[in-house]
C-alpha cells in the first residue's frame, strides 16, 4: 500500500500543478463559468458573513422546485422499505435497446441508457446551450456513425479489448474519442503558455512586479516535474518500459485536463471520458515487443484515468473559482485541500482496511473488490497468451479523431452561430454521457424554451428553480443515505448507481 502511494502522490502533484498553470488562462482570461460552483455560491449570497441567502431563502420558486426531489425520492425510499407505499419512476429507466425488434440493432442501443438525474437537469438548465446541447448532439451523433458502419457491413468488432479482435465501429469510434481528447488537451494547455513561461522565469530569476498567486505559479514546474519523475520512476522500477510508460501517462494527463475544461463549462458531477491507456498502449505499441512485466505494470497502472474518483483536477479548478468569488486566497485554497487530501486518504485507507479484514474483502460490493481489481489483469493475461503487432487501424483513427476535434475547435472560435461547443466530441458516447445524455437534454430544452420565450429575465427566474432541484435532490439522497445506514439497509439506490458514485 505504502509503494501505491508514491505514483497516486506523483499524480497528485501534476495534477496541482496542472490546476496552478491553468489557473488565471481559465479563470481571469476566458472567464469559465463553472456550473457546478454556482450552486454554493447562489446559497451563500453577497452577505459579509457567509449563511443561507435571503433572497433564495424567500424565493417560491426556489421552494418549489426543491420539493419536487424531496417529495420523489421520498416515495422512492418509502417504497424500498415499504413496497405497499406507491412511487414515481425515475432514474434507470432501461435503455434505447429495448425499443428495437431486431436483436442486432437492440444490442446496438443497449448501452444507451434511459436515465432521469434531477440533479443534472438543473446543472444543465445553468449551462451554457452550445454546451449543454453538445453533450446529447455528439452522442447521437456517435451513435449514428455506429449505426451506419454496422449498415455497411463493420461489426462491433473489438469491444473484447484485445489487440488481436476484428476492428469495428466500437473501436471506431473509440479512437476519435481519444484523437479528439489529446487536440483538445494539446490546445488547452498552450493557451496557457505564458503562464507556464511566467513560472518557469519566476522561478529561475524572479519578476519585479509580483501577482497574487506567483508563489504558486513559482512551484508549479518543479512540482509538475517531481509528478511526472515519480510516477515514471515507479513504472519503471516494476519493469515497464519508459516507452508505455509515457505513452500511458500521455493519455492520462490529457484526460484529466479534458475532464476538467468539461466540468469548468459544463459543470458534470460525475464523469469520466472512458479513456483506457492500456487498450491503447498494446495497440499503439503492439504486445510483441513487450515483457511480461510491462504488460503487468500497464494492468497496475491502467485503472487510475478511468475512476473519475482518482480525477482531482476538476475540483481544484472549481476550488479556485470559489475562492475567486468570495475572496479566498488560492495559496489558502491549495493548503486548505492538501490538508483535505491527506486527511481523507488516510482515513479512507484505514477504513477500506478494516471492512476488508473484519468483514472479508470478497464480501464488499463485488463492482469495486472483485470486478474492477481483476478486470484489467485477466486483460493483461489474453495479451500474453496471443502476441499481436501494431494496430495500424487505430491510430489512423486516432488521427482522424483529432482532425475532427480540430474542425470543431475551429468552427467554434471563428463562425459566431455555431451552436455546438467541440469538447462534447471527446466526452460523447462514454459511459458517463451512456447515463447522462437523457437529462442534459431534458435540461437544455427547459433553458432554450426559457430563454426563447422570456429571454435573460426568464433564465434569471428558472435559476433558482435549478439551483433548488440540485439541492433538494443531492439532500434527499444523503439523507436516505442516513437513514439506511441507521435502518441498517442495503440496496436502497434511489436513483441508477451513478448517482451514488
Amino acid at each position: 500500500l505504502a509503494t501505491w502511494l508514491v505514483p497516486m502522490a506523483g499524480m497528485a502533484f501534476i495534477m496541482f500543478a496542472v490546476a496552478i498553470l491553468l489557473r488565471r488562462r481559465w479563470l481571469e482570461d476566458e472567464r469559465l463559468t463553472f456550473p457546478l460552483v454556482q450552486v454554493p455560491l447562489a446559497l451563500l449570497g453577497n452577505d459579509e458573513t457567509p449563511g443561507f441567502n435571503r433572497e433564495l431563502r424567500k424565493d417560491v420558486v426556489f421552494w418549489g422546485a426543491f420539493a419536487i426531489p424531496v417529495v420523489l425520492r421520498a416515495l422512492q425510499g418509502l417504497h424500498h422499505h415499504f413496497p405497499s407505499v406507491p412511487m414515481v419512476p425515475i432514474g434507470d429507466l432501461g435503455n434505447v435497446g429495448l425499443m428495437f425488434q431486431d436483436p442486432v440493432w437492440a444490442d446496438l442501443f443497449n448501452t444507451t441508457s434511459l436515465q432521469i438525474h434531477l440533479a443534472l437537469v438543473g446543472i444543465a438548465i445553468l449551462m451554457r446551450s452550445e454546451v449543454s446541447a453538445s453533450f446529447w448532439v455528439f452522442e447521437w451523433f456517435y451513435l449514428g456513425v455506429g449505426a451506419f458502419l454496422y449498415s455497411m457491413g463493420p461489426g462491433e468488432g473489438a469491444f473484447a479489448y484485445t489487440p488481436q479482435a476484428t476492428f469495428g465501429y466500437v473501436m471506431f469510434i473509440y479512437y476519435c474519442r481519444l484523437g479528439g481528447t489529446l487536440v483538445a488537451a494539446t490546445l488547452l494547455l498552450w493557451t496557457a503558455r505564458p503562464y507556464i513561461t511566467r513560472g518557469w522565469r519566476l522561478l529561475i530569476r524572479g519578476v519585479s512586479e509580483r501577482r497574487d498567486g506567483d508563489g504558486l505559479l513559482m512551484w508549479s514546474v518543479p512540482l509538475i516535474v517531481v509528478g511526472i519523475a515519480m510516477y515514471l520512476g515507479w513504472a519503471h522500477a516494476g519493469g515497464m518500459t519508459m516507452g508505455a510508460a509515457l505513452l500511458m501517462l500521455i493519455v492520462y494527463v490529457a484526460s484529466l485536463v479534458v475532464l476538467a475544461r468539461i466540468i469548468a463549462d459544463g459543470g458534470l458531477f460525475w464523469a469520466s471520458l472512458s479513456l483506457d491507456p492500456m487498450r491503447t498502449t498494446v495497440r499503439f505499441l503492439g504486445t510483441e515487443a513487450m515483457s511480461g512485466e510491462t504488460l503487468t505494470m500497464v494492468a497496475f497502472t491502467n485503472h487510475v484515468p478511468m475512476a473519475p474518483r482518482s480525477n482531482i483536477l476538476p475540483s481544484i479548478m472549481d476550488s479556485f473559482q470559489f475562492g475567486n468569488k468570495t475572496g479566498v486566497s488560492p495559496n489558502k485554497i491549495v493548503a486548505g485541500m492538501a490538508v483535505g487530501i491527506l486527511s481523507v486518504g488516510i482515513f479512507s485507507l484505514a477504513t477500506l482496511l478494516w471492512l476488508s479484514y473484519s468483514h472479508g474483502a470478497t464480501n464488499l460490493d463485488v463492482g469495486v473488490i472483485l470486478s474492477s481489481a481483476t478486470f484489467p489483469f485477466a486483460e493483461a493475461g489474453t495479451y500474453m497468451r496471443n502476441a499481436a503487432s501494431v494496430n495500424v487501424a487505430s491510430i489512423w483513427t486516432t488521427v482522424l479523431g483529432g482532425v475532427l476535434m480540430s474542425i470543431f475547435i475551429f468552427l467554434h472560435r471563428r463562425l459566431l452561430w455555431w451552436p455546438v461547443y467541440p469538447f462534447g466530441f471527446a466526452i460523447a458516447e462514454s459511459a458517463t454521457m451512456e447515463h447522462m445524455w437523457l437529462s442534459v437534454f431534458i435540461g437544455w430544452f427547459v433553458h432554450v424554451i426559457v430563454v426563447r420565450i422570456w429571454g435573460t429575465a426568464g433564465y434569471r427566474r428558472i435559476k433558482p428553480a435549478a439551483i433548488g432541484v440540485v439541492v433538494g435532490d443531492f439532500l434527499s439522497l444523503g439523507l436516505w443515505a442516513v437513514i439506511d445506514i441507521m435502518t441498517g439497509t442495503i440496496g436502497n439506490r434511489l436513483s441508477h448507481g451513478v448517482s451514488t458514485w
